[in-house]
C-alpha cells in the first residue's frame, strides 16, 4: 500500500465502498485469528500430531455442509441475508473460542471437544458464505469496473491480513510462558469476532440481488450437473488439484508444530516466517500477473506446481533462521504462481453455472484431499515422542508426491514447459 491509499479508497464509488470496509475487517479477522488457529490448539495442549488434524478435519466437515448453501440462499430468497447470517455465526464462533481461552466454561462437553466444534463451526459458515457471496458481489459490481475494483480490493485485503498477522504475533510474543498466552489468544479471538461483526454491518449496506442458480447438495444427483465434466480440461484440472492437495497436506498442516515445538521458535521469529511468505506473495504479484499474461494460465500453474514440489525437503537442509527466511520467501512466490494460475484456469469457464459447479466440486474434493493428506502425515509421524527425523520422513514423501500432479497437468498439452510432456506421456501409459 502507498501514501495515496486514503485518496484511492475515497475514489471508489459509494455503493462499492462498503465492500472495501467489509474486506478490511474480514482480513483483520483472518490475520489475527485464522492464521494462528494451529498455534492456538498447540497452546491448548493438543499434541503436535493432533494439531494438524484439528484444523483439516473441520475444513472437510465445513466443505460438505457448504453444499447446502445454495439451498439456504434460495430458501431465504436472498444471498445477502444468507451471507450475513453465515458471517455472524462465524464471528460468534471466535467469540466463544475467546471465552473458552479465558477459562470460561461454555459447554457441558470437554474443552477438547468444544474447541473442535467451534473450529468446525468457524470453517463451516466461512465456507458456506463463499458461493453466495461470489455470486452476489459479482452481480452488483458493474462489468466495466470489475477488474479495477477487485484488483484494488485484493490489495486492501492483503494489507490488512498482514497487519492483523503482525499485531497477533507481537501480542503473543509479550508472553514467554505457554499457559500465559491463552489470555492473549482470548483477546485476539474476541477482537477478531468483533471485526467479523463489523464486516457484517458493511455487508448490510450492499444492495441485495436476485438469487442466481447455485449448486446445492441435490444437484449432485442430477445428470446435468456432471455433463460439463465430459470435457478433458475440467477433469484434468480437478485431478490435478485433488492430487496437489493430498501431496501438500501430508506435510503442510504440521509445519506450525515443527516450527514451534521442534525448532522451538519464539512467536517473534514464527511471525516473521509466516509474514515473509505472505509478503513475498504480495510483492511478487506484479511478476506473476505478467507471467500469466505472457505465458497463459496453464503454464503459470505448471510453473507454480514445479516450484512448490521441492519446498518441504528444503526444510531438511538446515534449521538456520536465515535459510528458513529464504525458503519462506521462495515459498510465497511459488504458491502465488500456483494459486493465481489455478484461479485463472477456473475463470476460463465462461458459463456462470460451470464456474460455480467447478468451484463447488473442487472445494469439496480439495477439503477431502486436505484431510486425507493430513491423515497420511499423521500416521507417518507415528505415536510417542516426535523428533525432527519423524518430520523429515513426512517432508520427503510430500515433496516426492508433489511431482505427480506436475505430470498430470502436462496432459493438457498447452503448457509451454515442453520438457515435462515426456514424463507426461510415460505417466499416461
Amino acid at each position: 500500500m502507498n501514501t495515496r491509499f486514503p485518496q484511492a479508497f475515497a475514489a471508489v464509488p459509494p455503493p462499492l465502498r462498503a465492500s472495501l470496509w467489509d474486506v478490511t475487517f474480514y482480513s483483520l479477522m483472518v490475520g489475527m485469528a485464522e492464521t494462528y488457529l494451529s498455534a492456538f490448539v498447540l497452546t491448548m495442549g493438543f499434541s503436535e500430531r493432533a494439531s494438524g488434524l484439528l484444523v483439516t478435519l473441520p475444513m472437510l466437515i465445513g466443505s460438505v455442509i457448504q453444499l447446502a448453501s445454495g439451498f439456504c440462499a434460495q430458501f431465504f430468497r436472498s444471498q445477502k441475508f444468507w451471507v450475513m447470517v453465515s458471517a455472524s455465526i462465524q464471528g460468534s464462533a471466535l467469540v466463544l473460542l475467546a471465552l473458552l481461552s479465558y477459562g470460561w466454561t461454555i459447554s457441558p462437553l470437554s474443552n477438547d471437544i468444544t474447541v473442535f466444534v467451534l473450529i468446525s463451526v468457524y470453517w463451516t459458515f466461512g465456507l458456506a458464505a463463499g458461493p453466495s457471496w461470489s455470486s452476489w458481489i459479482g452481480s452488483i459490481v458493474p462489468d466495466e469496473q470489475r477488474t479495477h475494483f477487485f484488483s484494488y480490493r485484493t490489495r486492501v485485503a492483503q494489507f490488512f491480513t498482514l497487519l492483523g498477522l503482525l499485531v497477533a504475533g507481537l501480542a503473543l510474543e509479550t508472553q514467554s510462558e505457554t499457559p500465559q498466552r491463552l489470555p492473549i489468544f482470548a483477546l485476539l479471538f474476541f477482537v477478531s469476532g468483533l471485526c467479523r461483526y463489523i464486516s457484517v454491518v458493511f455487508l448490510a449496506k450492499h444492495p441485495d440481488s436476485l438469487v442466481r442458480p447455485l449448486v446445492d447438495a441435490r444437484a449432485l444427483f442430477k445428470k446435468s450437473f456432471w455433463s460439463w465434466l465430459a470435457e478433458k480440461r475440467s477433469l484434468v484440472i480437478i485431478l490435478f488439484l485433488f492430487l496437489t492437495q493430498i501431496a501438500t497436506n501430508i506435510s503442510g498442516p504440521f509445519f506450525n508444530a515443527y516450527m514451534l515445538k521442534q525448532l522451538e521458535l519464539d512467536y517473534h521469529d514464527y511471525m516473521i516466517l509466516i509474514s515473509t511468505a505472505f509478503v513475498a506473495r504480495v510483492v511478487g504479484g506484479g511478476v506473476m500477473h505478467k507471467l500469466a499474461h505472457n505465458l497463459g494460465s496453464t503454464t503459470l500453474t505448471h510453473l507454480g506446481a514445479l516450484l512448490i514440489a521441492p519446498l518441504p525437503m528444503l526444510w531438511i537442509v538446515s534449521s538456520n533462521f536465515t535459510w528458513l527466511f529464504l525458503i519462506q520467501t521462495f515459498s510465497g512466490f511459488a504458491w502465488g504462481c500456483h494459486e493465481l494460475g489455478v484461479t485463472l484456469m477456473i475463470l476460463d469457464k465462461h458459463s456462470h453455472r460451470e464456474r460455480i459447479s467447478l468451484l463447488t466440486i473442487t472445494q469439496l474434493l480439495n477439503a477431502t484431499a486436505t484431510f486425507l493428506g493430513s491423515w497420511i502425515g499423521f500416521m507417518i509421524l507415528g505415536a510417542g515422542t516426535l523428533t525432527a527425523a519423524n518430520y523429515f520422513h513426512v517432508f520427503i514423501l510430500s515433496s516426492v508426491l508433489r511431482f505427480v500432479p506436475v505430470m498430470v497437468l502436462a496432459r493438457l498439452g498447452d503448457s509451454r514447459l515442453r520438457g515435462l510432456l515426456i514424463p507426461s506421456r510415460l505417466f499416461s501409459r
